[in-house]
């Protein structure tokens, strides 16, 4: 049509995070099983931005009415965040508190240091196959400032994060405990046993079953009321 306007805007799909997130908390995640939560490449400084879902959602939304109305943002470029830049350490670090994670100690490794063995370990996989969680390029996400200005977007949109990082980061992490238990749940052995502790008719495990004496059923979440 015509008469059609549009605009782009501008996000990291990487640091889109929320309740179902394929990427950014359930990566986040794995470090804790891994055992590499303790270690700190760089100074841990660089600031990053993260988006939550439905800001970005809404970002959308403020988008397409504006271009029904005063049009003031055909053509126009925009960046979508929380407008909350923090260190990506604290945001890895708020992920696994939300998991009951805490790391017991931290072991600094220069930058130059991380790239040679990020390097080594390329080389490693590319000729024995498999994956390496170091890398070059993960070296480099780790350690690179990357945070926009979203000033844009407020004075023409009139844009702003309705949910906050610190609320966002709960939300995607209690559904995130679900998902990652119920997973656990399906890949273990019938027969293996729960945590110790009291549990009655009809509780739920955090998993989603039900549990019931008379059948016996074992499952290895944990218990929620």
């Amino acid at each position: 049509h015509r008469d059609l306007h549009s605009f782009p805007t501008r996000r990291s799909s990487d640091l889109i995070f929320g309740p179902g997130d394929p990427y950014c908390v359930p990566t986040i995640h794995r470090c804790i099983a891994k055992g590499e939560t303790p270690f700190i490449i760089g100074d841990a400084v660089n600031l990053y931005d993260f988006s939550y879902i439905t800001n970005v959602a809404d970002a959308h939304v403020l988008a397409v009415r504006n271009l029904l109305g005063p049009k003031t943002a055909a053509g126009e470029a925009f960046f979508i965040t929380n407008g909350e830049p923090v260190p990506f350490r604290d945001f890895c670090l708020a992920v696994w508190a939300n998991f009951g994670h805490v790391p017991k100690y931290q072991v600094r490794i220069p930058v130059a240091v991380a790239w040679i063995v990020g390097l080594v370990a390329e080389w490693v996989t590319w000729l024995f196959g498999g994956q390496s969680t170091l890398s070059r390029g993960s070296v480099q996400d780790y350690t690179q400032t990357a945070y926009a200005d979203i000033r844009k977007a407020k004075d023409i949109l009139k844009y702003s994060a309705r949910v906050g990082l610190d609320e966002g980061v709960k939300m995607s992490c209690n559904v995130g405990a679900v998902s990652f238990a119920q997973r656990r749940c399906a890949d273990k052995a019938p027969g293996f046993a729960p945590p110790a502790g009291p549990r009655s008719q009809g509780q739920v495990d955090l998993c989603g079953h039900v549990f019931r004496p008379q059948t016996r059923s074992r499952c290895c979440c944990s218990v929620v009321s």
